[in-house]
């Protein structure tokens, strides 16, 4: 993991605070021991302090504990790591996508999901770059930057299962999303940032019983 010179709460990249509202819901609904399960995992008083704080969905927090924070939670989680991002992508997902967003997948369609979802993301934070690069039938390529390293697989996952989620309830068959690998193009404020593609595939939904999309 990328290291950083940041405190808890005091770093310049900014993240919407329901990412941490839905964490301490997630944990109070579906982990066993609650909070405290997770907060018996974070042995440093100062990132549990943070992620003890009454968080407002729409005001913005650091992001950068999000790093650590994972880490302690699939382990509460009692999960691998990369089968708790999924899970715990699953259930933001359902909050975001049944909330404000819902009404826009309705009336679009997947191409104009796959085209809007990055862009959607991106707002969720007050940093990075989203570029569309390539656009076809059933296929965008997106171009992240600007993005803190440390938080690739992070949001590699949430963008997965994201991507599935809304591109199936705007009609998509199949979804497949695969990530290059993060190229660091700066350092900025002690916090090394990279950029990366996203491709993003789906079938029509009368394929939905094929293959999925490949690569």
């Amino acid at each position: 993991m990328a290291l950083h010179a940041h405190a808890p709460g005091e770093s310049p990249f900014h993240v919407k605070g329901g990412i941490y509202l839905a964490t301490q819901t997630y944990f109070a609904k579906h982990v066993d021991g609650g909070m405290a399960s997770l907060l018996a995992e974070i042995h440093d008083p100062r990132l549990r302090a943070f992620i003890e704080q009454p968080f407002l969905a729409s005001s913005w927090y650091d992001v950068l504990p999000v790093a650590s924070l994972i880490d302690a939670e699939a382990r509460a989680a009692r999960q691998p790591l990369n089968t708790y991002l999924r899970e715990r992508a699953r259930f933001q997902a359902k909050v975001d996508l049944g909330g404000v967003y819902k009404f826009i997948l309705w009336l679009a369609s997947p191409d104009s999901v796959a085209l809007r979802l990055p862009r959607m993301l991106t707002q969720l934070f007050d940093f990075g770059r989203i570029e569309i690069l390539h656009k076809e039938p059933r296929f965008v390529r997106a171009e992240l930057s600007g993005f803190p390293a440390l938080l690739s697989v992070w949001y590699v996952n949430a963008f997965d299962v994201y991507c599935e989620a809304a591109l199936k309830a705007a009609g998509a068959g199949l979804v497949g999303v695969s990530a290059s690998t993060p190229k660091i193009v700066e350092t900025r404020l002690g916090v090394e940032l990279a950029s990366f593609t996203l491709d993003v595939r789906w079938s029509a939904a009368s394929a939905a019983n094929d293959e999925p999309p490949s690569p």
